[in-house]
């Protein structure tokens, strides 16, 4: 791969498919996070970080 005048490699079109993929990756970690973060179980986030011996019961509706 030869260098432009600026020292930075020649865009290729694998140059260019390598960093779609990894993109695409990101992306879909990405929105596999927001997913998860929007259908994931209130309770489960709560007793991540709950203290047992003073947790008080819930109310439930319905």
């Amino acid at each position: 791969m030869s260098n432009n005048i600026w020292n930075h490699p020649e865009i290729t079109s694998e140059l260019i498919e390598n960093s779609m993929r990894k993109a695409r990756v990101e992306r879909s970690k990405a929105v596999w996070s927001i997913l998860q973060s929007l259908f994931s179980r209130p309770e489960r986030r709560e007793n991540e970080n709950a203290d047992f011996n003073y947790k008080q019961p819930k109310l439930r509706l319905g």
